[in-house]
């Protein structure tokens, strides 16, 4: 893993280097490579090298949508002894069908895997909210055209987690002055007093505390003014009637309902491979 860098901050100067960045170049390679590979997607988005688990944090930025995703760049698979940390990847399209390859996005920092989360679209930058493995979750911010620039917010992980928790909900709870939390896979909006964000896992129930064999499934709401500061307010919604014991609430989103969600997409039905240059589909 090469590790953040730091790109020029206009368009014009942007893609200029990124025509002679390696990184980019090693992704339109590994897609020529694997192009008459017949089980790859020819549709559906894929990534360009390896292994890519959750798609998150799609958003339209300056007239164009970004999709982000988990992804391993040393090829390994996604087992706890592996070495490297996971990633967000990056790509990059105008309509939504042909996606160029972005340089990594999010690498870790103070976690060892920067895990599912979502991005928050503002007037003047993108906020994108994660889960940090052995840490919490994280913020970080970019307002560049390409959207390559990020900087990780210097108080991370802003809402704690457990040291300790590799994944799988997020570890042991956190004790808070309004009860006990773990934290996973988050999203974030802004309401008129601030920003919140809920993050979804599972809590301890009538059953025990196994994820996926007898916990409770839970979504924890949290508010800041600043990005920084959260303050833990307690569980917006607890899954103990609808669903079944060890089922968790990972990966939550929220939208108003009086009002047109105008800073995030859902990644459900994204999109297809391609390289720097896209191409048509059937092309």
């Amino acid at each position: 893993m090469t590790g953040p860098r730091q790109f020029p901050d206009t368009l014009e100067a942007q893609l200029k280097a990124l025509e002679s960045d390696e990184e980019v170049q090693g992704y339109i390679a590994g897609r020529e490579a694997l192009a008459d590979d017949p089980a790859r997607p020819l549709y559906h988005f894929s990534p360009p090298l390896h292994f890519m688990n959750d798609p998150n944090g799609l958003c339209q930025w300056q007239g164009r949508y970004h999709l982000f995703f988990q992804y391993l760049p040393g090829g390994e698979l996604l087992t706890p002894d592996r070495k490297g940390g996971v990633c967000w990847g990056h790509a990059v399209s105008d309509d939504l069908v042909n996606w160029r390859d972005m340089p990594i996005a999010l690498y870790p920092a103070v976690e060892r895997d920067c895990f599912s989360g979502q991005t928050l679209v503002e007037d003047d930058r993108v906020i994108a909210i994660y889960h940090g493995t052995r840490a919490g979750n994280g913020i970080a911010t970019a307002d560049d055209p390409l959207l390559i620039n990020w900087q990780m917010h210097p108080d991370n992980p802003v809402i704690p987690g457990d040291p300790q928790g590799l994944g799988g909900g997020g570890g042991d709870e956190v004790v808070a002055e309004n009860g006990k939390y773990r934290v996973f896979d988050p999203c974030i909006w802004k309401e008129d007093d601030g920003y919140y964000s809920l993050s979804g896992t599972y809590m301890d129930g009538d059953f025990g505390g196994t994820r996926s064999v007898d916990a409770l499934g839970v979504d924890h709401l949290f508010y800041s003014e600043d990005l920084g500061n959260w303050t833990y307010l307690g569980p917006l919604v607890s899954d103990d009637q609808l669903a079944e014991p060890g089922e968790d609430m990972a990966v939550p989103n929220f939208c108003s309902a009086t009002s047109a969600p105008a800073a995030t997409i859902s990644a459900a039905t994204i999109t297809r491979r391609t390289a720097l240059r896209p191409r048509r589909t059937g092309a």
